[in-house]
Order: structure tokens, then C-alpha cells, then sequence
């Protein structure tokens, strides 16, 4: 396990569960959001999903960078 636990070890651990958090978060308001055009009977525009594409685009690239450290490290 040392392995894993390098000098940043501990604040990798914080990132990854505020960022998880922070994700959480987001879902819960966009899932409300949601909800409340469904019930909506007027018609609306298509909202856009640039943001959604951007974090998980982030995400993706992170873990790849971190499962590497950990392959080499």
C-alpha cells in the first residue's frame, strides 16, 4: 500500500472526494431542474449539455492520468 501513498497521496484522496461530492451536487440540481420542465406544460428550448460533455471529458482525462502514476509509480 505504501505504493500508492505517495508525498500527495492524501490530498489526491481529498480532490477525489470533493470532486465526487461537487458531482453529486450537480445532479441533484439538474435532476430538479429537469423535473420541474417536465411538469411544465409549455414548450421549451433544448438545454445544452456543454457543461455535462466539459466535467466528464475532465474526469475521464484524469483518471487516465492517475492510473498511469499509479502503473509507473
Amino acid at each position: 500500500m505504501e505504493r500508492f501513498s505517495g508525498p500527495l497521496g492524501h490530498y489526491e484522496g481529498l480532490v477525489l472526494i470533493i470532486v465526487g461530492l461537487a458531482l453529486i451536487v450537480a445532479a441533484a440540481l439538474r435532476f430538479i431542474h429537469t423535473r420541474r420542465l417536465i411538469a411544465d406544460q409549455e414548450t421549451h428550448d433544448e438545454a445544452g449539455y456543454g457543461a455535462e460533455l466539459v466535467v466528464s471529458a475532465v474526469l475521464v482525462l484524469a483518471i487516465a492520468v492517475y492510473s498511469i502514476y499509479l502503473l509507473l509509480g
